[in-house]
């Protein structure tokens, strides 16, 4: 997956990277979803340029700024499979 991260310091800060797609899902309350769109609003701006640094617990670990998304569902987690909530393809 390829994927926008920031360290919160500035638009130069921006880095387009490539990371592995989990194989697995880690709780069984969870969804994997594959994000087609998004829309960066002025909170993702704000915490581009670290105006939120200090709320988060580890701001040397990069963040995906993406506060609007949409994306396909590719795999659901058991329990929520059994709930009929949501299913792959939505």
């Amino acid at each position: 997956m390829r994927q926008w991260t920031t360290l919160m310091g500035g638009i130069n800060s921006l880095q387009l990277n490539t990371a592995p797609q989990p194989i697995e899902l880690k709780d069984d309350d969870e969804v994997l979803v594959n994000i087609d769109r998004v829309a960066l609003n002025r909170r993702d701006a704000k915490i581009i340029n670290g105006d939120f640094k200090d709320s988060y617990p580890d701001p040397s670990h990069p963040l995906i700024p993406a506060s609007d998304a949409s994306g396909t569902i590719v795999q659901v987690s058991n329990s929520i499979a059994a709930a009929g909530r949501w299913k792959r393809g939505d």
